[in-house]
Parts: C-alpha cells; sequence; structure tokens
C-alpha cells in the first residue's frame, strides 16, 4: 500500500504543513489527488505543479507571501503556496476542513452558496447534496485518501480521521 500511497517531497510537505497548521496526511491526499506527484504537469485548464495552483492564484498568493520571484513548477514553491492556500481555504470557513477541501476545487464562492442554500447542517450529509460532481467527488476522494495516509504513516485509524476532518461541525447560519 504503500506504494500506492507514496510520501515524496517530504521535506517540503512537512515543512509547510506545520507553517500553516495542516494535517500532513490531508496535503499527501490533496497533491495525490491534484498532480499524483507530478511538479511539471499542467491540467487542462491551465492548473501547474503540485498543488495544481492557477498562475493566477500563485501570483495572488506570492503578493501576499511578499514572494517576488518565484517558479511555480518549483516543488518547494508549489508545495508553498498550496498548503497556503490550502490552509486559507479552510480558515475562510472557521476551520472547517471539508468546506475548505471543496473550495480548493470549486471556490469559496461557490461553496459558500452551497452552505448559505443547504437544510442540511451535517457537513459529511452536505457534501453528498453538492450540485457540482466533481467538487462532490473531490471532496470524498481526498477524505478517503488522507484516510489510508493517516493510517500507513500516522498510526491513525480510520474514525479518527474523519473526526478530525469534520471536527468543528457546527450549525450554518441561515
Amino acid at each position: 500500500l504503500r506504494a500506492v500511497f507514496p510520501r515524496p517531497y517530504y521535506k517540503e510537505v512537512n515543512k509547510w504543513v506545520k507553517e500553516y497548521n495542516l494535517p500532513e496526511y490531508l496535503m499527501y491526499s490533496l497533491i495525490r489527488n491534484e498532480s499524483f506527484f507530478r511538479a511539471s504537469v499542467i491540467s487542462h485548464a491551465g492548473a501547474v505543479g503540485l498543488a495544481q495552483l492557477m498562475p493566477s492564484t500563485a501570483k495572488d498568493i506570492a503578493r501576499v507571501l511578499k514572494i517576488k520571484k518565484y517558479e511555480i513548477t518549483n516543488p518547494d514553491t508549489n508545495v508553498h503556496f498550496g498548503s497556503y492556500y490550502l490552509s486559507k481555504m479552510i480558515d475562510r470557513f472557521e476551520g472547517r476542513f471539508m468546506p475548505g477541501i471543496c473550495s480548493y476545487n470549486a471556490g469559496p464562492i461557490a461553496v459558500s452558496r452551497w452552505l448559505k442554500n443547504s437544510t442540511i447542517i451535517e457537513e459529511d450529509i452536505f457534501v453528498e447534496t453538492i450540485p457540482y460532481d466533481e467538487t462532490r467527488n473531490y471532496g470524498k476522494r481526498l477524505l478517503s485518501v488522507a484516510c489510508m495516509y493517516a493510517y500507513l504513516y500516522y498510526n491513525k485509524k480510520v474514525d479518527q480521521v474523519i473526526k478530525e476532518i469534520y471536527q468543528n461541525l457546527a450549525p450554518i447560519d441561515k
């Protein structure tokens, strides 16, 4: 299983998840899903690198972090920017992981709209109601892969990871 769920770029991932207070297993899940650890890959939409950042998003992140020169395909830079962006998406939803994860895929405006219009309070059930197949499957896939990484490398049981991902279940204000 470790061959199927590898941890390349360990130094970079470890450094930036600590900086942005993210579970390491979650960032590995994101990178595996986004690029399968190919640092130079470019998606059909133009997203680049390990964390599949759009060049405009990378430019905004660089501006906020006051980084003037960067190479988006550089693994350290891409993991840095991807970790920063994921942490900001989670922060935007008051520390709630799943809306942050879904925002990484669909954008925070769409996720905010879905949450506002939903009558479902429980996030695990809410994910099933996301109208974009891609984002609904993205959230579920990241959760399942995060469970594998947590089990294989961090001695966590599946139920522990699910509780951590859904740790901040809170009623959604209407």
